[in-house]
């Protein structure tokens, strides 16, 4: 960015008033910091000259704010020069602290992510226990399906803490759309006296819905699998990538890498994607040893 100092502080808000707005992208950063006594203000981005890049600044500047001395009084022109900035915001107290050392920054603490970057992802050792138990039992039903890949809905709510629905999928010669993640959400529809799919050339039985009772929705504006976990023995490929995500499940847990069809990290982080309405977390669990 170009940045220059303020010779005269009084002017420090009426310039940050009247200088070119920062682009949307840039909002993170604080317009004017104090450098050892003086202050200095961002400008806007270079020219495209590599060789020159405060090639017409000046002239674009005035021409920016206008003809008026009052809307620049105070700037330093001659102090006009390029300085490195943080091009993204910090998400952490330690991006924080770095980042500032190039230009200050707003900063808003996200206690969920500074507990995933901790070496326990902030999960307790109760949840680890969870996972572990989840994941036997799916790889369980997994092998009692010929390995086929299988999925486990739990509701992991300190007073439910229960599978909800598990399936495996199909073969695609029975149907190329009964993935397991379809099948158990299915499941869940069905606890829930929501409508179930009639696949063709699948049993019934298929479907293994273990809860015990219905699980009744808390709210009207509740989806299939509100605050559930989603257990899966492979990366789910985008379609069911996006049933979980429409389904508004919380937490995604994946064992197996799927490197063809894989949508959570192998050939894409759907999650991550800045369009969709809802983010789940996703967690793989590496070299996962079912005994």
């Amino acid at each position: 960015m170009i940045v220059a100092n303020i010779a005269d502080r009084r002017e420090a808000s009426n310039l940050a008033n009247h200088l070119p707005k920062l682009s949307q992208n840039l909002i993170h950063l604080k317009r004017i910091r104090n450098s050892q006594g003086v202050l200095q203000i961002l400008i806007c981005p270079p020219c495209d000259d590599p060789d020159d890049p405060l090639k017409n600044v000046k002239e674009n500047l005035l021409e920016a704010v206008g003809n008026s001395k009052d809307n620049y009084k105070g700037l330093d022109f001659n102090t006009l020069r390029t300085a490195k900035i943080p091009s993204k915001p910090p998400l952490t107290r330690l991006q924080f602290n770095t980042l500032n050392a190039y230009w200050p920054c707003n900063f808003h603490p996200d206690k969920n992510i500074e507990d995933l970057l901790t070496q326990d992802c902030g999960i307790s050792v109760e949840e680890k226990r969870e996972v572990i138990s989840n994941f036997k039992y799916l790889f369980s039903i997994r092998e009692m399906y010929d390995n086929r890949p299988s999925c486990l809905i739990y509701d992991p709510a300190d007073g439910a803490k229960e599978i909800v629905s598990v399936s495996p999928g199909a073969f695609k010669e029975k149907h190329p759309l009964q993935h397991a993640a379809m099948a158990a959400i299915d499941g869940v529809a069905r606890l829930q006296s929501g409508f179930v799919c009639q696949w063709p050339n699948m049993p019934s039985d298929e479907i293994l819905a273990s809860s015990s009772s219905k699980r009744p929705r808390t709210e009207h504006s509740d989806y299939l699998c509100t605050g559930l976990d989603a257990y899966l023995t492979n990366e789910p490929c985008v379609m069911c990538a996006m049933a979980l995500l429409h389904s508004r499940a919380k937490r995604v847990f994946f064992a197996l890498k799927s490197p063809k069809c894989g949508a959570l990290e192998s050939i894409v982080k759907l999650h991550c994607t800045p369009s969709i309405n809802h983010r789940y977390l996703v967690f793989h669990i590496e070299n996962f040893d079912v005994q």
